[in-house]
């Protein structure tokens, strides 16, 4: 965060009110554990242990908290170095946001300074993120400006369906994805902006013609304001089944103790691609899902991107699943002049279908030409849209061959790639 805005405050409320039916009937996600701790615990001790939070108010469940839950919430007061409030929440999740705005408005004035909504179905909250909230509000100019929100890419092919009672949903469209974002919390607003708007929706709120807002920034597109991105995180997932303990858990380095959730182990497995250069196809070429000026294309079935096609084996190997040949063999012509992105794409499927995470991608491209430094956070940037990974978790070097053998003499080039997932343990060992 830039040093200049430490000394800038914002009150946090931590929305802990629901049922979370989709996780277990009788036990709301909030208190359930990872680490031997709540997750409403590890969201508020990474919130509060950032420098510009000022309190934390946390909305627990309308029907109130049993003993134990009480007890760990007294606890959880002990530990925090900021205060700590606790309001009932509502039926539905905008009337709980509103019952914690009221209560910070109360607390300090409704014409005080910044509140960030969060979700603690989403616990393990960077700080990087909310720095670049509070960054990115300060050094925007606030002219219709109403909010700042952290978001990730779309990289699955979204649908459009049509809906017919009795009948299975059919497809409508296909949406440009290069416009669509996932969005997560937490939401930065000013109190005041955020909590009129809420008064204004409870006000004018019908259950028979009106849907409650899925999240607070959506009031503000409601009344026409503009709202700020950022980039999210994929520690920010949000926990929605049981079984999202388990992954998140190991993508945050715990280990779990339920003897439903898997155990995870690390896999680090190789790749490694390498195409000639045409003698007559003219350039770009395609290097890590980006169009790289060149004199000259490469020569290979599909776009023959090595950096992409070094990953898919990587994450392949990982999985003990074959190699990109096995999948997308060059022998069919549905792969003829193919984007390489969406084998990447496929692989990583592949991945999360077989309960992995992808914990780490790295590519290393060797050429003498051309020069990589200048697209390198455009590759990174691009792998990271196709993974479904933060840029933080990509890696692209280069490195030339000091002018020995093919790429030394400049008749190809060849990349290496090494790819670390997250396993699930599904046999006994020994």
């Amino acid at each position: 965060m830039n040093k200049s805005k430490t000394h800038m405050s914002v009150d946090m409320l931590i929305l802990a009110a629901g049922t979370g039916s989709r996780f277990d009937k009788d036990s709301p996600k909030q208190f359930a554990e990872i680490d031997g701790l709540s997750l409403l615990h590890h969201a508020c001790k990474r919130l509060g242990s950032w420098p510009a939070c000022n309190s934390l108010t946390i909305c627990y469940p309308e029907s109130g908290l049993n003993l134990q839950q009480a007890a760990d919430l007294d606890e959880l007061a002990k530990e925090m170095e900021r205060p700590v409030y606790r309001v009932a929440g509502g039926s539905r999740r905008d009337i709980s946001v509103y019952f914690g705005l009221q209560h910070i408005a109360a607390r300090t004035g409704a014409a005080a300074g910044l509140v960030m909504i969060h979700d603690c179905a989403r616990p393990f909250v960077p700080h990087t993120v909310l720095d670049r909230l509070l960054d990115t509000y300060y050094a925007q100019d606030k002219s219709g400006y109403l909010g700042v929100i952290p978001v990730m890419p779309a990289v699955d092919t979204i649908k459009a369906v049509l809906q017919s009672p009795g009948m299975a949903d059919t497809v409508s469209h296909t949406m440009d994805r290069g416009a669509l974002v996932r969005v997560q919390t937490p939401q930065l607003f000013h109190l005041s902006d955020i909590l009129q708007l809420h008064d204004d929706f409870a006000a004018r709120y019908s259950s028979d013609t009106m849907d409650p807002p899925t999240d607070d920034a959506s009031l503000i597109e409601q009344a026409g304001g503009l709202i700020l991105t950022v980039e999210g995180d994929s520690s920010l997932e949000k926990i929605t089944y049981r079984e999202d303990l388990a992954r998140l858990s190991a993508e945050a380095g715990f280990a779990h103790k339920g003897q439903d959730m898997p155990i995870f182990i690390p896999r680090v497995a190789t790749g490694y691609d390498v195409h000639k250069f045409s003698e007559t196809a003219p350039g770009p070429v395609m290097i890590c899902g980006i169009a790289v000026p060149h004199a000259v294309n490469v020569t290979a079935h599909s776009d023959g991107d090595v950096g992409l096609h070094a990953l898919c084996d990587a994450i392949f190997g990982a999985l003990a699943d074959g190699d990109i040949g096995l999948h997308f063999p060059p022998s069919d012509e549905r792969w003829r002049d193919a984007t390489s992105d969406q084998f990447l794409a496929f692989a990583c499927t592949r991945a999360r279908e077989a309960g992995a995470q992808i914990s780490h991608l790295d590519v290393t491209l060797i050429c003498e030409s051309p020069k990589i430094g200048p697209h390198r956070d455009a590759m990174r940037a691009r792998i990271a849209e196709i993974s479904a990974l933060p840029v933080s978790h990509i890696s692209v070097k280069a490195t030339t061959s000091e002018e020995l053998g093919f790429t030394g003499r400049r008749e190809g080039i060849a990349a290496q790639a090494t790819a670390t997932l997250l396993m699930p343990q599904k046999e006994r060992v020994g």
